[in-house]
């Protein structure tokens, strides 16, 4: 973590800091025995039930408790069940899933590239998955299949002190909201976190580095795949390259966002200038209804459509939200209301809300509509024959300058008049579109949803400031 550049004031400022991360995050021995009896329940009744139905299976914990690499308050366990492959692809449906639901109760059906088995156990979310047993990576039919890969090339590589500087890598990505890979984040994954500290070693060698990223422009080939990295460029076109060791043909960083590989760099020159621990545990604020008003009195102008969350697995759930945001954006700009800013939050268990930040709620009745030059004959005849009767034209046909002009009256000039009258007009997710919804302006959101995650994230939609800066 040393830097020759750096002033010993800092290095000691640094030093402090990184130690008090690492007191906070470490997992203590209470929540290691619960994790431990959790898993030991789940494979219990797993081997149970597979001698109950004649299948010989193995099973073992994957993801960053198997590698030691986990947060305390990590609430995520992954247990997969080893299935014989000569059992055929259809028993990870039929026998596989059986066995996962044998391992709890309360389970709900999730869907990679096969069904799996999610449930909450004593506050820990247990995803359960069956998959074949397989000797080497190219058995592998399923993405996940080389999960338990990843697992053995990380323990087979790491020693305590990489396990530390992952986990405050971690937390740092955390707290500048760029952890994660499921949809609803598009950021960093545990495994890629893992795979940046193996390749630059330590957690500040990896920011001096990820402080000079260009995105478009970073390969990283942890295990040296490749002998051309220009190879690597013809073959990936993400914003971070970064080769899975265990799979060549994979990029670890795919599902990373330009934004959030944006913001990463950004917080990385930030965090070297001036290291502090609000970029690990950032402060939350909460917004009031009396900034909502002073910031509407700004020019703020706030369209919340609220609807009732449908029972989905997350990531099925944020794909759905986020293709029905970006819907309803291209319908509201169709419309002639400028969208300025976009984003959406959920409970995910009864409550989904699509936020607009606009340029006006209400915009003027009469529209201007430049058609064509006056020497495009064909266009012409064809733009005055459409206008000069029409009912929604209130002046023209003219000219001005060189070409026609009509002066059009808008059907529509509320924001919120468009979103229930045109919704289904949008470009939703299937679940997203069967809701109802209801649309609200300004701070009477807050009437609707007054909880405290939700009053964060309206904080964070509201100013735009990111908490490091």
């Amino acid at each position: 973590m040393s830097n020759t550049h750096r002033k010993p004031e800092l290095e000691e400022k640094l030093a402090n800091i990184l130690r008090e991360v690492l007191k906070r995050v470490t997992p203590n021995t209470s929540e290691r025995l619960k994790i431990l009896h959790i898993i030991d329940e789940v494979k219990q009744k797993i081997l149970r039930k597979a001698y109950e139905v004649g299948v010989n299976v193995d099973v073992s914990v994957e993801g960053s408790i198997a590698k030691d690499t986990w947060l305390s308050n990590d609430k995520d366990v992954d247990v997969f069940i080893h299935l014989p492959k000569e059992l055929g692809k259809e028993s990870l449906k039929t026998v596989g899933l059986e066995i996962c639901r044998s391992a709890c109760e309360n389970w709900i059906e999730a869907y990679a590239e096969h069904p799996y088995v999610q449930a909450n156990i004593n506050g820990f979310r247990v995803d359960i998955i069956p998959v074949f047993k397989i000797n080497n990576i190219n058995e592998a039919e399923t993405a996940v299949a080389r999960t338990p890969f990843h697992t053995q090339f990380i323990n087979s590589r790491f020693n305590n002190r990489m396990r530390k500087e992952v986990r405050i890598l971690k937390q740092f990505m955390k707290g500048v909201g760029v952890y994660g890979a499921e949809i609803r984040v598009k950021g960093f994954s545990g495994y890629l976190c893992e795979l940046l500290i193996y390749k630059y070693k330590s957690f500040m060698n990896l920011l001096e580095n990820a402080s000079k990223w260009k995105p478009y422009h970073v390969v990283i080939d942890p295990a040296k795949c490749y002998s051309n990295l220009n190879e690597v460029r013809k073959i990936f076109t993400d914003p971070l390259i970064v080769i899975d060791p265990v799979d060549k043909k994979r990029n670890v960083a795919a599902a990373l966002s330009i934004d959030k590989m944006a913001k990463f760099i950004a917080a990385s020159r930030a965090f070297k200038e001036n290291p502090s621990l609000n970029f690990f545990f950032p402060i939350t604020d909460k917004i009031t209804k009396s900034e909502m008003i002073k910031m509407r009195r700004r020019g703020f102008k706030t369209l919340f459509i609220v609807l009732k969350c449908p029972k989905l697995v997350p990531d099925i759930l944020w794909g759905e939200v986020f293709k029905s945001l970006e819907g309803l954006s291209k319908l509201l700009e169709k419309y002639d209301f400028k969208v300025l800013s976009k984003d959406a939050w959920s409970d995910e268990r009864n409550i989904v809300v699509l936020a607009f930040q606009l340029e006006n709620i209400e915009i003027p009745k009469i529209k201007k509509q430049i058609g064509p030059p006056i020497f495009l004959y064909e266009s012409e005849r064809n733009f005055l024959k459409k206008n000069i009767l029409n009912k929604d034209v209130a002046s023209g046909p003219c000219i001005e300058g060189d070409r026609w002009v009509v002066y059009k009256l808008r059907k529509i000039t509320k924001a919120d008049d468009l979103i229930r009258i045109k919704f289904t007009e949008a470009k939703h997710g299937p679940h997203i579109k069967t809701q109802n919804f209801e649309v609200i302006i300004g701070e009477k959101i807050l009437n609707k949803i007054d909880t405290d995650d939700f009053r964060v994230f309206l904080k964070k939609f509201m100013s735009k400031k990111e908490d490091w800066i």
